[in-house]
């Protein structure tokens, strides 16, 4: 009976992190999962060789790089031993958000750094003219306009009440 109403609780567990939205993760978990990412990756380190020196599975360090799950700071501390850095390393250039609006900009931009392809896009973006940039931003526009107004063409059209 105990490992039925676990397995539930894990179930549950696992549901309740489908639902999250990058709304309701604290933009300091989104930058300091982003920050062992970035470590990690520049180590060339796998998130299963991580994991196994953290003493954790690679699913739990997922959920750490994308700030679904808090670092604690144990494993914080264990982390930057690891990842041969100070523990001041995960917090460099986080700024606190004055307004809620730098805040939600903050948390974009963690989450986009949070994505494999964020994370390649801000590596590569920098070393583009300035040109080019500009035009990246204009078709990455543009493809959005594209989606939108695919979406809004794909809503049911309702009629006006007479």
């Amino acid at each position: 009976m105990r490992g039925t109403a676990k397995r539930d609780n894990h179930c549950k567990r696992n549901e309740e992190d489908r639902l999250l939205s990058s709304e309701d993760l604290h933009p300091t978990d989104i930058y300091v999962g982003a920050r062992v990412r970035n470590r990690r990756k520049e180590l060339g380190l796998s998130q299963t060789a991580l994991g196994q020196a953290l003493g954790l599975t690679f699913q739990q360090i997922q959920k750490y790089e994308r700030g679904f799950n808090r670092v604690s700071a144990s494993k914080l501390f264990e982390a930057s031993r690891v990842l041969d850095v100070p523990v001041s390393y995960f917090f460099n250039g986080l700024v606190q958000a004055e307004t809620e609006e730098a805040s939600a900009s903050e948390a974009t931009v963690s989450g986009f750094l949070a994505s494999a392809e964020g994370l390649e896009m801000a590596s590569h973006f920098p070393r583009l003219s300035s040109v080019t940039r500009k035009s990246i931003v204009g078709i990455v526009r543009a493809i959005l306009m594209d989606q939108e107004a695919e979406l809004r063409s794909a809503e049911p059209e309702t009629e006006p009440a007479v």
